[in-house]
């Protein structure tokens, strides 16, 4: 499934980088995410999307 994200998001026909955009957003969440959820759980996430 995750694999057919990252085709559909880089295959855009609009031409935009939306795996740079959505590393944004994850940057921008981390700290949000931490406050609810466990560092290592976090940094795993953070591992499986990067």
């Amino acid at each position: 499934m995750r694999r057919s994200f990252w085709e559909a998001s880089t295959n855009s026909s609009q031409g935009r980088d939306y795996r740079r955009e959505t590393i944004e957003s994850f940057r921008q969440m981390k700290p949000f995410l931490l406050k609810y959820l466990p560092e290592s759980r976090v940094t795993a996430i953070f591992e499986d999307v990067l």
